[in-house]
């Protein structure tokens, strides 16, 4: 399952596959009352963020995937859905160095 937003400006029903950008918690559609819905239904598969790619260009991969993921936790835990730490919120900043032998 993806979840995507549409342009600022678009109205819903008219929006066209190119008018996709990430996700929103707060926006034109309703992401956390699907989930809520999804979760009752019980659904339990994949949801991620989708967009166009041609809403971003001349931003890097990292800041797409980045805040897509954050707008999809964000939207799972207020659906009621347990989110897991990413990989990269459980490492520590300064990870211990081996001692040195010599």
């Amino acid at each position: 399952m993806r979840l995507a937003s549409v342009l600022e400006g678009v109205a819903v029903v008219d929006a066209t596959s190119h008018d996709r950008v990430l996700p929103v918690v707060v926006g034109p559609l309703n992401h956390v009352a699907f989930v809520k819905k999804l979760k009752s239904l019980g659904y339990d598969g994949p949801i991620g963020p989708s967009a166009s790619g041609t809403q971003y260009k001349g931003e890097t991969r990292e800041f797409i995937v980045s805040t897509g993921q954050e707008a999809i936790d964000e939207i799972l835990t207020q659906g009621g859905v347990n989110v897991p730490p990413r990989p990269k919120d459980t490492l520590s900043q300064y990870p211990e160095e081996p001692a040195m032998i010599m």
